[in-house]
């Protein structure tokens, strides 16, 4: 996929910008040196995409050179897939007001990457903060990418996000399932849909029963089913959860609950149902009979991906996530249902029960892992002489 693609036609403001800052305190960037910036988000979103796309670009240039500093709380989480990770607390836990809390970041940015002199920075996040601004108007010299989730709701300002783009060398935006790959415009590129799994990384089913303690209910052929509604850190999912298991208990089904390894609040108790406290729990997606899932981004991509019958319910308290919209948009690529406003939780289970009777419909081929491409991309560009 040539670089050109994504170059944006005509001279950007943020780029006319950095040839007029002052070019001080200057590291000359070093070729295949990647730092990746994925910010705290309600769930696992941003982190997960930025080490999806991380661990494809390890295989496809075995000799980058991968960092992460991120605001997430699960810093863990990318120590555990053998990264290098630099910690800035999120801003909601640091204890600073707004501009302290941006010094911060900014300092922190400067020292890594004096330290690592990065030729390629991707950012994923909602919106370019004051602290990571001001770095780039200092360091022209390193190439910047905004990986920026779509699927927004129609109050969140998208001539302002559009505005902020422009300080980027490169804008992509990850796909949705389901959804119409759009012409590309503006210097933007959708890639396919991002999983941090591919097909062949899942468990096989017997594998994932043993490990979850459901051998004899497999080898029987009962019904196991995942349950995860979210981290629970926008929204208390504590009764809704307590509902669907009820449900799910009184069919005689086998529940593994999800809990995120970012929620703030203690598990749901749930009764006879198995915890599930790891990540990426999709690797055992093979074992369930169906999943009853939030709407999130990676919970429907992985669904999709990995062929997962799913009850989604969507989180309508995301602030600026559209969730109801992606459910939807997914609906026609398997055996699926929706918890609609206003609709009984029974029913849609219901509805979705009956959809597992019926044949399942041809489906299109699953496009590559966007991750993939992406990678595929970011070793070009970070394999490109930097300039002097």
């Amino acid at each position: 996929m040539p670089t050109t693609r994504l170059r944006a036609t005509g001279i950007r403001l943020g780029r006319l910008l950095k040839r007029i800052t002052p070019r001080t305190a200057q590291t000359r960037p070093t070729a295949r040196t990647y730092l990746f910036l994925p910010i705290n988000g309600a769930g696992l979103g941003h982190l997960t995409r930025c080490l999806a796309v991380a661990r494809q670009l390890r295989d496809v240039q075995p000799d980058a050179r991968i960092l992460f500093l991120s605001t997430s709380i699960a810093v863990q989480l990318v120590h555990r897939h053998g990264f290098i990770c630099h910690h800035v607390p999120p801003f909601a836990l640091s204890g600073l007001d707004v501009a302290g809390w941006n010094r911060l970041l900014a300092s922190s940015l400067e020292q890594v990457i004096a330290l690592y002199r990065p030729g390629v920075f991707v950012f994923d996040g909602s919106a370019p903060y004051a602290g990571l601004r001001e770095v780039m108007l200092r360091h022209t010299a390193i190439c910047f990418l905004w990986l920026r989730r779509g699927c927004h709701k129609p109050g969140v300002d998208l001539a302002r996000l559009d505005d902020d783009a422009r300080l980027f060398e490169h804008l992509v935006i990850p796909g949705e399932p389901g959804a119409a790959t759009p012409a590309q415009a503006g210097g933007a590129l959708q890639v396919p849909p991002i999983t941090l799994l591919d097909r062949d990384d899942l468990l096989c089913p017997a594998e994932a029963a043993r490990d979850l303690g459901l051998e004899a209910a497999h080898a029987a052929g009962q019904r196991i089913v995942y349950v995860q509604l979210g981290a629970g850190n926008i929204n208390d999912t504590r009764d809704l959860t307590q509902q669907v298991l009820a449900l799910l208990a009184a069919r005689s089904c086998h529940v593994v609950l999800g809990h995120s390894p970012i929620a703030l609040g203690e598990p749901t108790p749930a009764g006879d149902a198995r915890v599930l406290i790891d990540y990426p729990n999709s690797r055992y997606f093979a074992l369930f009979d169906f999943a009853v899932l939030a709407g999130g981004y990676n919970s429907v991509c992985e669904a999709l991906a990995f062929g997962l019958p799913t009850l989604f319910v969507p989180n309508r308290q995301a602030q600026a996530d559209d969730q109801l919209a992606r459910v939807r948009t997914a609906l026609p690529l398997g055996r699926h249902a929706v918890l609609e406003e206003g609709e009984q939780l029974e029913n849609a289970l219901e509805r979705l029960l009956q959809r597992l009777e019926q044949p399942l419909p041809a489906l299109p081929a699953p496009p590559e892992n966007g991750a993939r491409v992406l990678a595929t991309l970011l070793a070009e560009l970070g394999s490109a002489e930097p300039p002097r």
